[in-house]
């Protein structure tokens, strides 16, 4: 039976393949950049887990270019939202509004993949009654026929799909799914998305400690709890050289 990855060779194996999205996230952070201004976003809006790295990616970009908002995450896997209370988003972001004192959001809301945009569309539809307009950025967007974001790093590669996906795990929640998650350490994101709803509800997304995130089954809330570690503070590292190396280039910092 395979063994299950040390943090130390999952953060080697995620240093190494970050390079090969590093034109996708510059792409679409440059599409940020020519249309920001200091009244078209009022919050970031990071689905959780996948756009973790990615939404911090661009928060950082656009603060450095003196556009700093407030950036908040949402677990936004359909594991979570075909079983979570819809009202349970719509509170949670009725509650961020609170947060950052205004009655309407201006999101920008980033995502990784999108592949059928069921979930950002979802997303969409729990901001509605807390904003008129959803903008929508992703790092990669798998079939351009299904979907078009408002910004999007690149049209149907696939070289990012299992950078940021790679070590975002599954917990079963059956004896039977466990047993075949013991087979491999995680289950192919795109076979579960294609799953019955039945199915996919067995499991819960959990992403693993390489950044230190996992979702609580009684959480009030659709986020994810956090508890970092010292890989946790490499990853970051390590995307923070890339936010570097872009303001470089773009001659930002």
């Amino acid at each position: 039976m395979p063994q299950e990855m040390t943090r130390e060779e999952r953060f080697e194996c995620f240093r190494e393949n970050l390079p090969s999205v590093a034109p996708y996230l510059f792409s679409l952070a440059d599409q940020l950049l020519n249309n920001a201004d200091n009244s078209r976003w009022n919050v970031i809006i990071g689905d959780d887990a996948g756009a973790r790295l990615p939404t911090w990616f661009c928060a950082n970009v656009l603060k450095a270019a003196g556009y700093e908002l407030p950036t908040h995450y949402v677990a936004g896997s359909r594991a979570l939202t075909e079983r979570l209370n819809p009202q349970v988003y719509e509170d949670y972001f009725s509650d961020i509004a609170k947060t950052i004192g205004t009655e309407s959001l201006r999101p920008l809301l980033l995502t990784e993949s999108i592949y059928e945009a069921r979930t950002v569309h979802y997303l969409q539809d729990r901001l509605r009654p807390v904003s008129d307009v959803v903008e929508v950025g992703c790092v990669n967007i798998l079939d351009p026929k299904k979907a078009s974001p408002t910004y999007c790093g690149s049209k149907g590669e696939l070289a990012n799909y299992d950078v940021f996906y790679t070590f975002e795990s599954i917990r079963p929640r059956s004896m039977l799914n466990r047993l075949a998650a013991m087979l491999s350490h995680r289950v192919p994101k795109g076979l579960l998305a294609k799953a019955p709803s039945r199915i996919r509800q067995q499991f819960t997304p959990q992403n693993n400690d390489l950044l230190g995130l996992h979702y609580t089954e009684d959480s009030p809330k659709p986020v994810m709890t956090e508890t970092p570690s010292s890989i946790t503070q490499l990853v970051y590292g390590e995307v923070s050289k890339l936010v570097h190396r872009y303001l470089v280039a773009r001659r930002l910092g």
